[in-house]
């Protein structure tokens, strides 16, 4: 995903995470680390969710849907 046109959109994101790791794991260790990852996968769940709820509600009602990567 490196070379795509969505890995040159996501940088920044990828920054930030990759930051936040090194955070967790410079101020809390392995142990600190572990215990944020279920936060970490219920936010990308969650978000998930939440955009397959609003996709499914739009096309059902027929308005147009906005596509993140197409």
């Amino acid at each position: 995903m490196a070379h795509t046109g969505a890995g040159y959109s996501f940088w920044c994101h990828d920054f930030i995470a990759w930051s936040i790791k090194t955070f967790i794991l410079r101020a809390g260790g392995m142990k600190l680390y572990r215990q944020s990852l279920p936060f970490v996968i219920g936010l990308i769940l969650g978000d998930i969710a939440t955009q397959t709820f609003w996709s499914l509600l739009a096309t059902l009602c027929g308005w147009p849907v906005y596509q993140f990567i197409s």
